[in-house]
């Protein structure tokens, strides 16, 4: 299939197109499309991948390879990011706690599954075991038994790589939260890895780890040969295409000669800083994706870059753990970004985290490169309120009919009618970030020519 070679495309449902006809929808670079006419006057004939037809400018520009996309998907307060290489590889890169990627996902592969086939990914990464980030992928796999096809999809993937820490229940002691501690050289303890989470009886595992052993078991009935592995530095995510390479966490060896983490103190400082980051590199484009690293680890990080251990230089970085004040402004300063996401969204009073801190906004911009843009995923999602409502309940239970719950008094009621989501993407010399407004065509968008751009320093040029 061809692809758009322009930064944006408007398709028309007829050829009146620009001249009052009624916009059907707008393609961005690396869309894929199904078939494409000849020019004519007026217009030239498309057809999307889901089937629609429509018309577009006769000057479009199309490409017969694709390029990167990279997808960050607002999720509330959690993270998902869906990479997919020139070659039609797929990355997902954490999933929420709720249902918004699930939803996301059936929205996009609708035409799949209503053919019968399953969405296979090459790889998820579960950056750590936080509930904001593992949580949406059970989610994402029971929707297999949605009744609704806007909600249905059948996910799988080959690779499920993690950070090799499985919380225990919230009864363990805490310095036993991911299992007992060993000691290292240094009289520091060190927790060994779990190879794959599944393996432990359920007895030993919090609620949220048991309901992704579940699925990893579901996962390995769509995908037999499933590779469930922990990822640390220097590790690749073989994507062939792309180079993707951990940046941490870094193992250590305890006296018993166990691979392992460093216990950092408390269960959240050791999950956190120890999350899986990453570093994608395609031509001159280099992305770091931050997962909820903390500042401790981020500061012995930007050490290890200035000591030419690792390099986390990236002109795109997903900021650590959603905008949090707990970010190491020494790294920030190492990996001067000219774009930043942040992926936060505080839904509800249970998740009342203030992210992202205003002081951490003005952090990422004073150590970004110029032009610095700064994005916030939650700021991409649009919803329609649809008025004054009341709860359903089933009456009688178990017939499937609902019914308004009057007597539980009335709330009002909002529609999510576009996902949040950023796109980036780059064809390895110049990259292109988007998101789109809530009325048709609407949307925010630039350009970076990158082989204008010195790789730590100067402006990147934005057309």
């Amino acid at each position: 299939m061809p692809f758009v070679d322009d930064h944006l495309v408007r398709v028309w449902k007829t050829r009146d197109i620009g001249r009052g006809g009624e916009l059907l929808t707008t393609l961005c670079w690396g869309d894929e499309l199904a078939h494409v006419g000849a020019s004519r006057a007026g217009g030239r004939p498309v057809t999307l991948p889901d089937g629609r037809t429509g018309y577009v400018d006769a000057a479009l520009r199309k490409r017969s390879n694709g390029i990167l996309q990279v997808a960050f998907v607002d999720v509330g307060q959690g993270d998902a990011c869906i990479i997919t290489t020139p070659t039609g590889k797929r990355l997902l890169i954490d999933a929420g706690e709720n249902q918004q990627l699930a939803r996301y996902l059936a929205a996009r592969n609708r035409s799949v599954t209503a053919a019968g086939k399953t969405t296979l990914f090459d790889a998820v990464v579960l950056t750590h075991g936080d509930a904001d980030h593992i949580a949406g992928l059970v989610h994402l796999v029971d929707a297999a038994t949605e009744t609704r096809a806007e909600k249905k999809i059948v996910f799988a993937t080959r690779a499920l790589l993690h950070n090799g820490l499985a919380k225990r229940p919230a009864s363990t002691p805490s310095s036993a939260r991911f299992g007992p501690t060993e000691s290292a050289s240094d009289g520091g303890r060190v927790v060994p890895l779990v190879e794959d989470p599944s393996s432990l009886p359920d007895s030993e595992l919090n609620r949220h780890f048991r309901d992704l052993k579940r699925s990893i078991g579901e996962l390995r009935r769509r995908h037999t040969k499933l590779e469930v592995r922990p990822l640390s530095r220097g590790e690749n995510v073989n994507l062939g295409d792309i180079s993707i390479v951990g940046i941490n966490p870094t193992l250590e060896v305890s006296t018993k000669g166990a691979a392992g983490l460093r216990w950092l103190g408390s269960p959240a400082a050791t999950v956190n800083g120890h999350s899986i980051v990453l570093k994608l590199v395609y031509g001159r484009a280099r992305f770091l994706l931050g997962a909820d690293l903390t500042r401790r680890t981020g500061d012995q990080i930007a050490a290890d870059h200035a000591a030419g251990m690792v390099d986390v230089g990236a002109d795109v970085l997903k900021v650590p753990h959603h905008g949090s004040s707990d970010i190491s402004e020494a790294m920030l300063a190492k990996v001067a970004p000219v774009v930043s996401i942040i992926s936060a969204g505080d839904e509800d009073a249970r998740r009342d985290h203030l992210h992202p801190r205003a002081t951490v906004l003005g952090a990422v911009a004073r150590h970004a490169r110029e032009p610095a843009l700064v994005f916030v995923t939650n700021l991409n999602a649009f919803d329609r309120w649809r008025g004054r409502a009341f709860p359903a309940i089933e009456s009688p239970r178990g017939s499937g009919t609902w019914v308004p719950d009057v007597a539980a008094g009335s709330f009002y009621a909002r529609e999510r009618t576009q996902a949040g989501v950023l796109h980036v993407r780059t064809d390895g010399e110049h990259l292109l970030v988007t998101r789109w407004g809530a009325s048709p065509g609407a949307h925010e968008s630039y350009v970076l020519d990158l082989k204008d751009a010195a790789p730590t320093a100067g402006r990147a040029v934005v057309r």
